[in-house]
């Protein structure tokens, strides 16, 4: 029985070790330590994209009472004309008002955008202010309609309207010339089939004969973020100058030439002819869509820093990943033990690193955030690895490795376009010196610490 005893003992022993030092029960167990250590990730994630929502709702307060983002089209001439139709019977005659629309033949926007930043609590709003001088000419309409008599075009009828996105940010009277000849334009449009809100004047064609009308106007409008016109031109010339250092130029047109972006703003020109877009000169009723040709600029904030910290959290796996193998080469090569517990701990502190981000970024910007937080958590996790591995050089190496892994995420998150590139030689010089560093390492015989003799003495077997 007593032998029996010794038996259990001495395998239960076996056991025992070959779990507590067994390279591949640790590196299993540290593989699962990592997907579990991605729930805590997924929760910054979540309070990331709360933080968005927030900083969403303050923009859109803020654009509520500033200026939405602005869409300026114009001018316009429509005429409406009487659509006469009869029922089976011939019988009921029913007049319908219908509208026949023209569009300028030259189209020349100059406009001076001055952006400033606008806070609601922590969050901020790029908002502007933009001068903008409209010129160019109009043909006389020229009206050839089937079925439409000359008596049922109603030229006295005629408006000319400028459309634009939020009428609450418009800064100054509108008052169109045409030939000379001054139009105040006020809210409210005769027809929506070509914009629903905006401003246009009367215009009587059928006591002026002109056939080319010249015209011009001031437009002093607030938007928040973007502005964006609408080629109506047969040709569109628009330039647009800012102080804005980091424009992003959008919509279905690009600068003409590569706009000029410098350290004290942009100056951007457009040249857009009427075959480039997807409507023609004239058209009826509202079978055009003049806004899928816009073009225009959006302000990006570059104090916004929530894109940054969404794409620093999507690397945690690596960076989980990376610094625990780093800890576990300490084990192997150096023979160093390092308890679950602590690699649990380091793992926490590498979370940590998002929220810190996170929060930071709100109040110093994200450099400076992503500065402090990862001076932070390197230091942290530094001294503590100093307590529980061998030598100096050990703690020296996990030092070097986290400096490294976060400059590489910085240097990543500034060069976006080639992320893909920069990731996929990082992973390639990274496994190259795992590769090296353990090559001469013998994983059958391996074990993570020395047991003596005594402390593996069976129960006393002689009583």
């Amino acid at each position: 029985m007593i032998r029996l005893q010794g038996v259990k003992y001495f395998q239960n022993m076996s056991l025992r070790s070959w779990f507590s030092e067994s390279p591949t029960i640790k590196l299993a167990t540290i593989c699962a330590l990592t997907l579990l250590l991605l729930i805590p990730s997924a929760f910054v994630m979540q309070l990331i994209r709360e933080r968005s929502r927030l900083q969403e709702d303050a923009v859109n307060e803020i654009s509520s009472k500033w200026g939405s983002s602005q869409s300026v089209v114009g001018p316009i001439v429509s005429v409406p004309y009487r659509v006469r139709s009869t029922d089976n019977n011939n019988n009921n005659v029913t007049t319908t008002l219908e509208y026949v629309h023209f569009l300028p033949e030259t189209l020349d926007i100059k406009g001076n955008i001055k952006p400033e930043i606008r806070h609601r609590g922590i969050y901020n709003a790029v908002v502007y202010n933009a001068d903008l001088a409209f010129s160019g000419t109009i043909k006389r309409p020229d009206i050839n309609l089937p079925n439409v008599k000359n008596e049922d075009i109603l030229w006295e009828g005629a408006s000319v309207y400028v459309g634009i996105t939020d009428l609450k940010g418009v800064k100054n009277t509108l008052k169109i010339k045409m030939n000379g000849k001054e139009l105040e334009a006020m809210p409210g449009l005769d027809t929506r089939d070509v914009c629903s809100t905006g401003l246009g004047a009367k215009i009587d064609l059928k006591a002026d004969s002109t056939e080319v009308f010249n015209f011009s106007f001031a437009l002093s409008v607030n938007g928040t973020e973007s502005l964006s016109f609408a080629p109506i031109g047969k040709e569109t010339k628009t330039n647009l100058q800012s102080t804005w250092t980091k424009p992003s130029f959008t919509g279905a047109h690009l600068p003409e030439t590569k706009a000029d972006v410098s350290s004290s703003g942009f100056n951007a020109n457009w040249n857009v002819l009427y075959i480039n877009r997807s409507f023609p000169q004239v058209w009826v009723g509202s079978s055009s869509d003049i806004y899928s040709s816009n073009f225009g600029v959006t302000l990006l904030d570059n104090i916004n820093s929530y894109d940054k910290t969404t794409r620093s959290a999507k690397y945690a796996i690596m960076f989980l990943a990376l610094t625990f193998l780093a800890f576990f080469l300490t084990e192997v090569l150096s023979k160093t033990k390092i308890h679950i517990i602590q690699y649990v701990l380091v793992g926490f502190a590498l979370s940590t690193f998002y929220l810190l981000l996170l929060s930071l970024s709100e109040q110093i910007g994200f450099n400076m955030a992503y500065l402090f937080a990862s001076i932070a958590v390197i230091m942290q996790i530094t001294f503590y690895a100093s307590t529980f591995v061998k030598h100096r050089k050990n703690t020296v190496a996990v030092f070097g490795v986290l400096a490294a892994l976060y400059g590489f995420l910085f240097t990543t998150l500034q060069l976006e376009d080639y992320a893909l590139l920069i990731g996929s030689i990082a992973l390639f010089v990274i496994l190259s010196v795992t590769m090296y560093l353990s090559r001469k390492v013998n994983w059958s015989d391996i074990q993570f610490s020395n047991h003596k003799a005594a402390q593996n003495t069976p129960p006393n077997t002689e009583q």
